[in-house]
């Protein structure tokens, strides 16, 4: 069985700098627990205004791109 993940970015800041991590889930809900897992494995602290922002299209950075959609077999 096959399962689609979408691009979520987690956006938050750290002082003056704004933060942007990628992460893929399959709802929202997925994409809260990657962004806990990913902030406990670099022991980062997210802040009460960290958000997540949903890209199924993808995003482009410096002229490359993520895909908004990627397959895993379960």
């Amino acid at each position: 069985m096959q399962i689609t993940k979408t691009l979520w970015m987690l956006a938050y800041q750290t002082g003056e700098v704004g933060r942007l991590v990628p992460m893929y889930a399959e709802d929202e809900q997925g994409a809260w627990i990657e962004a806990y897992r990913w902030a406990a494995q670099h022991e980062v602290v997210l802040p009460e205004d960290a958000v997540l922002i949903h890209y199924p299209n993808g995003f482009t950075v410096h002229m490359s791109q993520l895909p908004g959609r990627v397959g895993e077999n379960k």
